[in-house]
């Protein structure tokens, strides 16, 4: 146990903090060995920030680096140990996962969903309903925001580069297509499974390690109007350059949403900057856009007036989240997004955590 409880230690540090419950070790115990769980609690000292190559971790640990690449290289093909390559050196290097995002997100969702995939999967929603969520809303600067639907926004308005789904498309280097995790492990939906989109270092682990598919930027915005047909959420990272995933996310299912649609917790995600417009002569009030809307935004106003001029599809702006699933799903094309903020991420990633952590509130 004590083996477990140094790694433990070490995995729930950043960027999300991971609270002391039985789950997070039953979850260790299935993913690592003790001799892996070992080896990595006394190579790293953190999830991310301190990678290190295979000769640096045998020289540290009086170890063969045969041995040292043996294990890492295993774990890094189950997804259980991040790896990468440095583009200026040209040498490998690992690091530790976090539980999110990281061991959840690259552990499950590629390959047979085996007995201990199962077992992992049930833990983290456990983990998750029991508290565990409310940790991935503990700041104030959340570290996911809403894309809107490109193609339905107004052509009127000025839309920022990061507002735009194909900015960050065009921006990758490199762009894998794996299975949404959330949708495969919880299973209470029938939308489509290999929707979710990671881009470039960790692009190129998923392909080289785990069995994700590399695809064309054509391909992904294939796969971006086939999420917007099934009514999913475009999500992605607080920051503006170069984010590491979009995930096309149900509020059933998804982790990000799920601080709000199931822990009732704003502070999971942001609101994109758009809200959808309602144009009340084209609107045939058929009802689609109250029904597809992933967060009870719209409802059908019944008339009062005489002359029904009141009969019409209202916004309830304290639930939208700009995502603009209303707007795709309108069969009469009578709504586009517009407009309501001027709301601008951070620039980099490492800034986004640094907000996170400077203005976490537990």
């Amino acid at each position: 146990m004590k083996t477990y409880t140094r790694i433990s230690g070490k995995v729930k540090q950043v960027p999300i903090r991971a609270s002391k419950r039985r789950e997070i070790y039953e979850i260790l115990k299935l993913v690592y060995t003790p001799e892996e769980a070992k080896l990595l609690a006394s190579s790293f000292d953190m999830p991310f920030l301190d990678p290190k190559t295979v000769e640096e971790v045998a020289d540290e640990l009086g170890l063969t680096r045969e041995h040292v690449e043996k294990v890492f290289s295993r774990l890094a093909s189950k997804g259980a140990l991040f790896e990468f390559i440095d583009r200026k050196s040209g040498k490998t290097y690992y690091s530790l996962l976090p539980l999110v995002p990281g061991l959840y997100e690259l552990l499950l969702p590629m390959g047979p969903m085996n007995d201990v995939k199962r077992k992992v999967a049930r833990l983290f929603e456990k983990y998750y309903m029991d508290g565990w969520g409310m940790e991935i809303a503990a700041s104030n600067y959340p570290i996911a925001r809403i894309i809107p639907v490109e193609a339905r926004i107004s052509p009127e308005v000025e839309v920022m580069p990061f507002e735009r789904a194909s900015e960050i498309i065009n921006n990758a280097r490199t762009i894998a297509l794996l299975n949404c995790v959330c949708r495969l492990t919880n299973n209470n939906c029938d939308n489509p499974l290999e929707v979710c989109l990671s881009f470039d270092a960790s692009a190129e682990y998923a392909i080289r390690r785990i069995g994700a598919r590399e695809i064309s930027k054509e391909e992904v915005l294939e796969v971006l109007r086939l999420a917007e047909k099934h009514g999913l959420v475009h999500t992605t990272t607080n920051h503006q350059h170069r984010p590491a995933f979009i995930c096309n996310c149900c509020p059933c299912c998804c982790g990000f949403l799920g601080t709000l649609t199931k822990l009732k917790n704003p502070r999971g995600f942001v609101k994109s900057n758009f809200m959808p417009k309602i144009d009340h002569e084209a609107c045939k009030r058929c009802d689609t856009c109250v029904n597809s809307c992933p967060f009870n935004a719209l409802y059908h106003h019944y008339p009062h007036a005489e002359d029904l001029h009141d009969d019409e599809i209202r916004v309830i702006e304290e639930n939208c989240v700009g995502c603009g699933v209303c707007s795709v799903k309108c069969p009469q094309n009578a709504i586009t997004m517009v407009k309501v903020r001027d709301y601008v991420p951070v620039e980099r990633a490492r800034e986004m955590w640094m907000r996170f952590e400077a203005e976490r509130i537990h």
